[in-house]
């Protein structure tokens, strides 16, 4: 360890875990009032009759999920560091590239090898998944 620096002090690292506890949790919650609306938007709108008014909803729920995600993950982003933004931006870059490979791995199999249709609302699952995994990755290095 570099002699000018000085060690990080329990409070501080204690306070550290505690957010991003908090974070994780309101991660895990809005992805999974994002899948509950889209579930909820395919059994209503496949039930017979359909129940159009309760999967509007549940469509505009889940856009509203997304939209709350996005404005978590933003007000989270203003809070970090310079180094913590820079580790951020990576698993971003990353996630989103593992999203864009994934989406078109599968357009290239329905395509040409008849694969079912992959819904295109999965693609924020897909990448929050990736970004998560890939961020632990990344702060795992620094440990």
């Amino acid at each position: 360890m570099n002699p000018q620096f000085e060690d990080e002090s329990n409070e501080a690292a204690a306070a550290r875990r505690a957010r991003r506890m908090r974070r994780w949790l309101v991660e895990l919650a809005l992805g999974a009032a994002f899948v509950a609306a889209i579930f909820g938007a395919d059994r209503f709108g496949a039930a017979d009759p359909p129940s159009i008014g309760l999967a509007r909803f549940c469509v505009a729920l889940a856009v509203g999920v997304l939209a709350a995600w996005f404005f978590a993950y933003y007000a989270t982003y203003r809070s970090l560091d310079e180094f913590e933004r820079a580790n951020e931006l990576q698993a971003v870059a990353l996630a989103g590239g593992v999203a864009v490979l994934f989406a078109a791995a599968w357009g290239l199999a329905e395509a040409f090898l008849g694969w079912a249709d992959f819904p295109l609302a999965f693609i924020a699952p897909v990448f929050s998944a990736s970004y998560a995994i890939i961020r632990t990755l990344i702060s795992l290095r620094y440990r």
